[in-house]
């Protein structure tokens, strides 16, 4: 018998597995806004590399 539970606590999602005698338990945490603006200001700085460095390669 397995029974599969998914809940919220404090921004993490949590996913249990109960298979006969055996627990299996994932924990997914969710991004706050700090660490979404800071991803996307990240990308957005590699990009901009990646474009200056394209751009340096052509003149080369």
């Amino acid at each position: 018998m397995s029974c599969i539970t998914a809940g919220t606590l404090k921004g993490v999602i949590r996913m249990t597995l109960n298979l006969l005698f055996i627990t299996v338990t994932f924990n997914k945490k969710q991004e706050t806004f700090e660490e979404a603006s800071h991803n996307e200001a990240v990308s957005k700085s590699y990009e901009e590399t990646k474009t200056k460095q394209h751009y340096m390669s052509q003149l080369f």
